[in-house]
């Protein structure tokens, strides 16, 4: 069997160099004309949800807040500072069953109940109702920090519950060893187990307090 070559007839390469050339021009203008994305100027961050109140989830640097923002609050009595003045260091006294103890934390108080809010994100590990100090919240912050609020009522969180900063936990109330105060909470900072001003806290980020 003799083999035969194929050939092509005159006016078939010129049609093939037509068609190979309407394909490229095809092919250019669907690929300058697809659709880029674009990266958005606005960005809108995702956002979480804690016990009902949403809150971001890209975390920010947060300074201690105090456990309130209602601007009638006042502080009623303050931390016994052992390097301030006789005077003040008597009035950060307090007096129970005729027993003067050096008061541990900052006492706010205000004519009217007002929200007590978490100074910092954190996790509640204690909730407690004691005949001396009535209702409690403890929280653990980072850098084992642990913010303590007493002289509580309705409570608004449980333990092992994740709570953020500025949420209210609680409302102000009165304490048996605070009786004098009036409607007030109590406040207490520890770092790493020893009692803590608070008012060289508030203010200042974790890691400003655990470098100092």
């Amino acid at each position: 069997m003799k083999k035969r070559k194929l050939k092509l007839k005159p006016y078939v390469l010129p049609s093939l160099y037509v068609l190979s050339a309407l394909l490229l021009v095809m092919g250019v203008y669907f690929y300058g004309n697809r659709e880029v994305a674009k990266p958005a100027e606005d960005i809108d961050y995702v956002s979480d949800e804690i016990n009902g109140y949403t809150v971001p989830v890209i975390a920010t640097e947060q300074t201690i807040m105090t456990p309130y923002s209602d601007t009638s609050v006042t502080v009623a009595r303050d931390f016994y500072d052992y390097q301030s003045d006789a005077s003040l260091q008597e009035s950060a006294l307090v007096s129970y069953d005729g027993v003067y103890m050096q008061n541990s934390g900052i006492d706010y108080s205000a004519a009217n109940p007002f929200a007590v809010l978490a100074v910092l994100d954190g996790t509640v590990i204690e909730v407690e109702d004691t005949e001396l100090f009535g209702k409690s919240v403890t929280i653990q912050h980072d850098n084992n920090l642990i913010s303590t609020y007493q002289g509580l009522t309705d409570v608004k969180v449980s333990k092992d519950d994740k709570v953020f900063q500025g949420q209210t936990i609680a409302t102000s109330g009165t304490s048996i060893i605070n009786q004098s105060l009036g409607n007030h909470v109590h406040f207490e900072l520890y770092l790493n187990g020893t009692v803590l001003n608070p008012n060289l806290a508030i203010g200042k980020t974790l890691k400003e307090l655990t470098t100092e």
